[in-house]
């Protein structure tokens, strides 16, 4: 005769979760995951203290440290307290509250070596964004904390062949770009090789507003492109490759205002820095 054990065994498994006859909560645990996305100041350490627990103390912008992973006893759900100190310090550079679903995952990104660290969503590789449709395209997306910058700037995008002289560009944009200060802009996908490896793209700034322009492509010198205000660094390291192929499918940059302390072509205009990119 076959016995079946199944029965007993859930009678088991029940008894184990009871104690006096009461049902025993089981311990709930969360999981918090924090990455650096950028920052200029690469040497220094920061310490994370999530609701009060420390989960380091040598998150550092470097290839080893800068990414922070632990469990933490306490309620799955809910909002909890999170606090950034320089590490050795007392100088509390981030304090505040997340909401959390069973693992909180975040970005910190401070633009400039005067920003202190925020918390940014997104995707550093650019995972939530489906791949270009050709391999000969790429997509950007930009973010900006400028304060010179209203809270929103409408991008438009222009194609330019670097290889003309004198330089234009044609009218129609090729693509528009709505970003928020302090926010990550959707992804605008362009052919990296309209004009081979002459392919560039210039940009101007409007303020949806009112339509204003806060800064025209302006071209400053007859043969040097990159002293255009509207030029950008960042598709031109995205332009075609020998092969006819850009090296990225997705890049995301900074947009800033350029000082005195900027590189000449880079002062008195805004400009873009490449944070990352993601290999084709």
């Amino acid at each position: 005769m076959k016995k079946c054990f199944f029965p007993a065994l859930l009678a088991l498994l029940f008894s184990a979760c009871q104690k006096n006859g009461d049902l025993v909560a089981q311990p709930e645990f969360f999981e918090i995951r924090l990455t650096w996305l950028y920052t200029p100041d690469t040497d220094v350490a920061y310490t994370v203290e999530f609701e009060g627990t420390r989960v380091t103390d040598s998150l550092v912008f470097n290839i080893d440290q800068k990414f922070a992973r632990k469990m933490l006893p306490g309620a799955s759900m809910g909002r909890k307290r999170i606090v950034l100190k320089v590490t050795g310090t007392d100088s509390t550079v981030l304090d505040t509250s997340v909401m959390v679903n069973g693992m909180a995952n975040f970005q910190l990104l401070a633009v400039s070596a005067t920003d202190k660290p925020v918390l940014v969503g997104g995707n550093t590789e650019g995972g939530e964004s489906p791949d270009p449709t050709a391999r000969t395209h790429g997509k950007h997306r930009y973010y900006y904390t400028d304060p010179l910058l209203p809270d929103s700037v409408q991008m438009e995008i222009h194609v330019c062949n670097a290889g003309v002289r004198p330089f234009t560009y044609q009218e129609a944009p090729s693509g528009i770009l709505t970003l928020k200060k302090g926010a990550f802009s959707p992804y605008v996908e362009l052919p990296m090789d309209v004009y081979g490896r002459n392919t560039l793209y210039l940009f101007r700034l409007i303020n949806p507003k009112d339509g204003s322009m806060i800064q025209d492509i302006t071209f400053r010198h007859a043969t040097r492109i990159d002293q255009a205000a509207g030029y950008s660094d960042s598709f031109r390291s995205n332009r075609a490759s020998a092969d006819g192929v850009p090296p990225f499918k997705f890049v995301t940059s900074i947009l800033r205002y350029g000082g005195p302390d900027e590189v000449p072509a880079r002062q008195d205009k805004f400009h873009d820095l490449t944070l990352f990119m993601t290999n084709w």
